[in-house]
């Protein structure tokens, strides 16, 4: 990053900060999104230069693209590179990033003095931001858990994703499909008293093949990502030197129409645990791998997905060998038997309905006593 570049950082970042108004964050109308044991805020910009003045609410996935780029899929030709804010970039640079010749800087700036924080990208010589920004958080100081956590998409042409890191992560390497190796140094964004941030690019999530942390010269551990759904989840992280197990394998677990509107749902089991994707939602994903239940338990909900306004929601069930049926009845009463799959070790049955309406199940043995039962959400 040149001097040139990290002045017009510094001036683009003083000007949004000075466009701050006092008052409370705008995050009553969040629109969440389930993905994993987290869900994402995703906002619109109103103006180039008022950051997070005039944030108002977009739905998921609603980002525009930035800069313009040529969009080449995942082959053995692109490049990427990551490169540090530098000394005189100021508060809240994370990373340059740059792909097909382009180059973007990634920024977070706090709302309203908050621990509220937009993430978003811009050209290095624009006085503002490029497409929208997503919100989050300046996560605080993290000592335990996985070695990086939150790995958001913040944009989806270039594909940009960014994540904060445990205390102790001096390195994290993102190993790409052509051949690249990109060694992130943890950016201290929003001062000492937070977490430190890593950012990355790809042309494609199918791309990020591997995420390697470490601390000093040791390696903290590994995660094989879920690269579906045009994500990139790394909830599972593995043991230096453990094999990526299981191997990668994707299972149809249900369909059917739910208010005229037909879904579908796959079970996606790999190194990276389990990803559920019903049609119209995006990936929920669990660091554990489904697998024949046990301790005499006979059903459990294992995941629910809502639907939003219109949409279909995913109700998924967990069972063991002694359940021969599920019976699920909404909230209007309307009753249904999903049907029981096998997916790898686990059995499990899915439920679709329109809207987000709460549901009651219960699983039976082939003489029809009921074993367990549940609701959702």
């Amino acid at each position: 990053m040149s001097i040139d570049d990290e002045r017009d950082v510094r001036a683009w970042l003083s000007a949004a900060m000075d466009d701050i108004e006092p008052g409370s964050p705008p995050l009553g109308g969040i629109v969440r999104q389930g993905r994993a044991v987290r869900a994402r805020r995703r906002f619109a910009l109103a103006g180039a230069v008022a950051v997070v003045a005039a944030l108002v609410v977009s739905a998921p996935w609603s980002l525009r693209a930035l800069a313009p780029w040529s969009g080449r899929p995942a082959g053995p030709a692109y490049r990427v590179t990551v490169t540090g804010p530098g000394p005189a970039a100021g508060r809240g640079v994370i990373a340059v990033v740059s792909l097909e010749g382009h180059r973007w800087v990634l920024v977070g700036v706090r709302v309203h003095r908050s621990r509220a924080v937009c993430f978003a990208m811009k050209r290095p010589a624009a006085t503002g931001l490029d497409g929208g920004c997503v919100g989050g958080s300046a996560a605080p100081v993290r000592r335990g858990g996985p070695p990086v956590v939150e790995v958001t998409q913040l944009a989806s042409a270039p594909l940009v994703w960014f994540g904060s890191v445990r205390s102790d992560v001096s390195l994290v390497q993102v190993s790409l499909s052509n051949g690249q190796v990109l060694g992130l140094r943890p950016v201290a964004a929003f001062g000492a008293g937070r977490a430190s941030y890593v950012a990355f690019a790809a042309p494609s999530s199918s791309a990020v093949t591997r995420i390697t942390a470490y601390s000093g010269r040791s390696e903290l551990g590994y995660a094989v990502p879920f690269t579906g759904d045009n994500q990139v989840e790394t909830l599972r992280w593995l043991t230096p030197g453990a094999p990526a197990q299981p191997h990668p394998a994707t299972y149809l677990i249900g369909s059917g129409s739910a208010g005229g509107q037909a879904w579908s749902v796959h079970a996606h089991l790999g190194p990276w645990g389990t990803c559920i994707v019903g049609t119209g939602t995006g990936a929920m994903c669990m660091p554990t791998v489904p697998s024949r239940l046990t301790g005499g338990r006979a059903a459990r909900l294992f995941s629910f997905q809502g639907g939003g306004p219109g949409g279909v929601a995913y109700v998924t069930i967990a069972v063991g060998p002694a359940v021969s049926y599920l019976s699920v009845t909404t909230g209007n009463g309307q009753p249904a038997r999903p049907a029981i799959v096998n997916a790898g070790a686990a059995r499990l049955g899915v439920f679709g309905q329109r809207g987000n309406g709460r549901v009651r199940w219960a699983a039976y043995s082939a003489q029809g006593r009921e074993l367990a039962s549940g609701t959702a959400p």
